[in-house]
């Protein structure tokens, strides 16, 4: 009897953290497709008022891959450069950590798969 009670409050336990949705964070997929000696700029937003934009996963085979400001687009860019000759797919994702001054922030995910062919 007192192994199905363990058992009982072990799946309760189980149900109750796998329904935690605290860490999941809304994620956006962007699909790009450039060629192998394209610069590609993927206008992200404006500077957040607290936080900021974070690469969290970072490109493998690249000349350039950073954030950077953007006049032109009037705000912050994601900036790619494939290596020379390089021809694949490419997986980057960018975080966004923001508050509206508050000091909690909320976070949002950008996974762009840029397409080098």
């Amino acid at each position: 009897m007192n192994v199905m009670r363990l058992f009982f409050f072990m799946i309760c336990v189980l149900l109750v953290v796998s329904c935690n949705n605290e860490n999941d964070i809304p994620v956006t997929v962007v699909e790009l497709n450039i060629t192998p000696s394209q610069e590609l700029r993927h206008f992200l937003g404006n500077r957040p008022v607290e936080g900021g934009y974070s690469i969290t996963k970072q490109a493998k085979s690249y000349s350039t891959s950073e954030i950077l400001m953007d006049d032109e687009l009037g705000g912050l860019a994601y900036v790619f450069i494939p290596e020379q000759d390089y021809q694949g797919i490419e997986i980057v994702e960018i975080t966004l950590r923001t508050s509206i001054g508050n000091g909690d922030f909320t976070e949002y995910l950008t996974r762009l798969r840029i397409h080098v062919e």
